[in-house]
């Protein structure tokens, strides 16, 4: 008789001895073979087997799956589907998927995060519930169709405002670089502007109150204005020379480099070379504020 070992180390395989080590459990040790899901169809009726709506159904189970969600359909409101021009049947499908009665049961809010005061119009909301009503939408998508609505034409407007004040300060710090040192007075012109011909004030009102008066093009053109009125109409202001603008003071800059050697400034024996070269230091302030800054 051969000794057998009691205990295998792992990795060395016993040696099979032919006789079966237990008793069958009688239950399938794998997947199904393709036999044996066919044969659940051979305890049906011959005239179902064939059927079309079990062409899917792969085993018993697959089977008692179907059965089980279709009695649960069975229970439910079933909605017939009515012909495209049948509109009798559709509004009787629009009822049943939750359309209010009439176009006043649509009770629309307006998003928390809005301005205080927002709203549309009377009848812009009034035209959207019967819109809503003819379209068949239930309370749910009407709102959600409303809240779009509303989202949408918030970002419109914030977007515009931002548009705006970007041009805003785009234009005003092009009128800061232009007129330089002499910025406040040419404001100070384009007020007396108005100071002069706004008898009733109406025209200065309505500059405030429709945010003209932040236009920089029409403040520039004030000022040209303002600058070009004679003194008898416009108040004088502080005694002195009036700041000039960079493009100004170039130009004045220029005619008297344009003297040559016989100006004040490039002759060093002309009685007022020391005047024109101070005249000259405080066009350069001009011509070049930055500088100063």
């Amino acid at each position: 008789m051969t000794e057998e070992a009691g205990f295998t180390p792992p990795g060395e395989a016993q040696e099979p001895t032919g006789e079966p080590t237990g008793e069958p459990t009688g239950e399938p040790t794998g997947e199904p073979t393709e036999t044996q899901v066919a044969d659940w169809r051979e305890s049906v009726d011959e005239e179902f087997r064939s059927h079309a709506s079990l062409a899917d159904i792969k085993d018993i189970n697959s089977l008692v799956k179907s059965y089980v969600h279709a009695q649960k359909l069975v229970g439910g409101e079933k909605i017939a589907i009515p012909k495209e021009d049948d509109s009798d049947g559709w509004s009787q499908v629009y009822n049943k998927l939750g359309r209010p009665e009439t176009e006043d049961g649509y009770e629309l809010r307006y998003p928390d995060d809005a301005p205080e005061g927002w709203k549309f119009a009377d009848d812009y909301e009034k035209g959207f519930k019967k819109t809503a009503y003819e379209s068949g939408m239930s309370r749910k998508q009407a709102q959600n169709a409303w809240d779009y609505i509303n989202q949408t034409s918030l970002n419109n407007i914030k977007g515009q405002q931002d548009y705006v004040a970007n041009r805003l300060e785009e234009g005003w710090n092009g009128l800061r670089k232009e007129w330089g040192q002499a910025f406040n007075e040419k404001i100070a012109a384009a007020n007396k502007v108005l100071q002069v011909y706004d008898e009733d004030g109406s025209f200065t009102k309505w500059v405030k109150e429709s945010g003209a008066g932040n236009e920089p093009a029409l403040i520039k053109l004030a000022a040209q204005i303002g600058s070009q009125l004679s003194e008898d109409k416009v108040t004088k202001s502080d005694k002195g020379a009036s700041a000039l603008t960079p493009s100004e003071a170039k130009s004045k800059i220029n005619a008297m480099y344009a003297e040559g050697k016989d100006g004040a400034l490039l002759n060093k024996k002309h009685a007022g070379h020391a005047d024109a070269v101070k005249k000259l230091q405080k066009l350069m302030s001009y011509a070049h504020p930055e500088k100063n800054e």
